[in-house]
């Protein structure tokens, strides 16, 4: 096993071949994604929500399809880290089995819930970055260990991905850091945004297929 940040540099070499061998695809579907997630942000947050149960609904609806189209982009990005040419059906792999329609709910819920007690009790403290970097590496690669049939069960793609993650921390860490870095630099250059869509899930993507070849 290489070195962490040595291993995350060749994910992200791997990544970056990847997504320049279908940039039309890539970029496309990181565009896609930028625009639902604001689209979903704008609806729950709209004031035709006339009392806070509506405003409730309204917000864990939005996080759970979020939740959902992850396990598709975790497909899509999985069949490109792999070398195919993935389909735009696989975007929709979230909503193929009832099993992974409520674990991509769930997870959307959680991570929802987690970045609100976030912003709540800790805002831009940086031991909120860090508590973010520590627990990253436990759900980072959870979409695809759902799109890729390592678990069956809504309840159980939570334990497989805790004991995933835990079994290569460190690499995973770095993989992590290098993954919240481009989120950032898309951020501030936020056009930049619909290039490092693609390339952190398809770094995530590689990562995962790597690991997962060792797990099992």
């Amino acid at each position: 096993m290489l070195p962490p940040f040595r291993f995350a540099w060749e994910c992200l070499k791997a990544a970056f071949a990847r997504v320049r061998a279908a940039p039309g695809r890539s970029l496309f579907v990181g565009f896609a994604y930028f625009a639902l997630a604001l689209g979903f942000q704008w609806i729950a947050s709209i004031r035709l929500w006339h009392n806070k149960l509506s405003v409730i609904l309204a917000v864990l609806l939005c996080q759970g399809l979020l939740g959902i189209l992850i396990i598709g982009l975790a497909r899509f990005f999985l069949t490109l880290a792999d070398g195919g040419s993935p389909r735009w059906l696989e975007l929709l792999d979230g909503f193929r089995a009832p099993w992974k329609i409520m674990a991509g709910t769930l997870f959307g819920w959680l991570i929802g819930t987690f970045v609100l007690f976030l912003l709540v009790f800790l805002g831009r403290d940086p031991i909120a970055f860090l508590l973010v970097l520590g627990v990253l590496p436990l759900v980072l690669f959870w979409p695809f260990l759902v799109a890729d049939g390592a678990a069956s069960q809504a309840v159980d793609t939570f334990l497989v991905s805790f004991r995933f993650g835990i079994s290569r921390y460190p690499q995973a860490l770095a993989v992590a850091v290098v993954i919240v870095g481009l989120v950032e630099i898309g951020a501030v250059l936020v056009v930049g945004t619909l290039v490092s869509i693609p390339l952190c899930y398809t770094m995530a993507a590689v990562a995962y297929r790597s690991f997962a070849t060792e797990w099992r």
